[in-house]
């Protein structure tokens, strides 16, 4: 899988188009990829911070 590095952060090619899509729409993305939203805390929520948890 090809991949893009920004900041020192690797994200696959399909992950970075759900960030931007998410960033354009201003939503954030509901992922339990811990990893994913450590590289990006703002546009993305757990599961559970989606449901109304932490």
């Amino acid at each position: 899988m090809r991949t893009t590095s920004r900041d020192a952060r690797t994200v696959a090619v399909d992950t970075a188009v759900l960030i931007a899509a998410a960033r354009s729409l201003g939503a954030r993305l509901v992922t339990e990829d811990t990893k994913l939203r450590r590289a990006a805390p703002a546009l993305t929520q757990s599961l559970a911070q989606a449901a109304g948890g932490t």
